[in-house]
C-alpha cells in the first residue's frame, strides 16, 4: 500500500548538501506523489522563516512541523494548529545564562529567530555552507539583550567549549527541556515533551490517518522518534548511526537524491 502521508526532515534529508536546493529529481518525485493523493509534510528543526526558500520550491507542501515539533504548521490556512512552547516564566533566567557565556544562542519566538549581534562571531565556526549561513544570518532579528518576556518554540546554542556545553546541559536538564543535536558543538532545547514523532501523532490524529500510513524519512538524532512511529522509517545514506538504527531501510544518501530514490520506487506508476 502506497503512504498516505509522507514526513521528509530538510538538512541532510530532503536538501541538497548546501542547505538551500531541492533538486529537480527530488521536485518531480515529490509532485509524483501528491498528485497520487499523499500529502506532503516537512519536519524540521527550523522556524517558519527559515522555510520559506524550501516551500518556494515546494509549494505542493501540505504541512509544515517547525523548531522539531513545537509547532504544527496548516500551510493551506496559513495558521497554526498547536503550538508547545518554553514557558515565558524560563525565558528570562535562560537569556540571563546565555548572554554570560561565549557562545552564540538564539530563540525562536513566532516563527522568527532572535538573537544578540555581538555574538555573531561564535557561528562563523560551523561546518555549514557558508551560502546557508548568510541566508540564516539575513533571517535573524538582532537585539542588544535577548528577549526576556516571549515564550519560546525553542533555543539553539553554539558552542565550541564543552564547558560552556556542559553549562548549558545542565541548565537545560533542571528545566526540564527535550534536548537534541544534529552537530558538534550545537545545542538545541524544546519544552518538555516536544519532538518531530510526537507532531506526527498529533498530525495523524488530526487527519484521522493511522502511524501506519506514514513513510518518514531523516538523517539526525532529531529525526528518531519521527522514523520510529512511522510505518516506514527511512534513513538517509548519510544518517547517523542511532537515526539507522530506528530507520526500517536505508536510502541513498541527500546528495544522491535519496528522498526521490524511494519516492519513486513507493509512487511507481504500472
Amino acid at each position: 500500500m502506497k503512504p498516505r502521508l509522507l514526513v521528509f526532515d530538510l538538512d541532510g534529508t530532503l536538501l541538497a548538501p548546501d542547505h538551500k536546493t531541492v533538486t529537480e529529481r527530488t521536485a518531480l518525485a515529490l509532485r509524483l506523489a501528491h498528485a497520487q493523493g499523499a500529502q506532503l509534510v516537512i519536519a524540521t528543526g527550523r522556524t517558519l522563516n527559515l522555510t520559506d526558500e524550501v516551500t518556494a520550491q515546494l509549494p505542493m507542501i501540505d504541512w509544515l512541523i517547525l523548531s522539531n515539533g513545537a509547532v504544527l504548521y496548516d500551510r493551506a490556512r496559513r495558521s497554526c494548529l498547536t503550538r508547545t512552547l518554553i514557558p515565558a516564566a524560563h525565558t528570562a533566567q535562560t537569556a540571563a545564562l546565555l548572554e554570560g557565556l561565549p557562545a552564540f544562542s538564539n530563540f525562536y519566538i513566532d516563527g522568527k529567530v532572535h538573537t544578540q549581534r555581538e555574538k555573531l562571531s561564535y557561528f562563523y565556526d560551523l561546518s555549514m555552507p557558508e551560502a546557508f549561513l548568510d541566508f540564516f544570518r539575513h533571517c535573524m532579528e538582532f537585539h542588544t539583550h535577548l528577549p526576556a518576556a516571549a515564550a519560546l518554540e525553542q533555543i539553539n546554542v553554539y558552542s565550541r567549549d564543552p564547558a560552556v556545553g556542559r553549562t548549558v546541559l545542565a541548565a537545560f536538564e533542571e528545566n526540564g527541556y527535550t534536548i537534541s543535536s544534529t552537530m558538534s558543538g550545537e545545542m538545541t532545547a524544546n519544552a518538555a515533551g516536544v519532538n518531530k514523532g510526537a507532531a506526527l501523532r498529533k498530525l495523524c490524529d488530526t487527519l484521522g490517518l493511522p502511524l501506519c500510513a506514514v513513510a518518514a524519512f531523516g538523517d539526525a538524532g532529531n529525526d528518531r522518534d519521527l522514523l520510529t512511529l512511522a510505518g516506514l522509517g527511512v534513513a538517509m545514506g548519510n544518517a547517523d548511526a542511532g537515526c539507522r538504527a530506528a530507520a526500517d531501510r536505508i536510502a541513498p544518501t541527500n546528495a544522491e537524491d535519496g528522498v526521490a530514490a524511494v519516492i519513486e520506487e513507493l509512487f511507481r506508476q504500472e
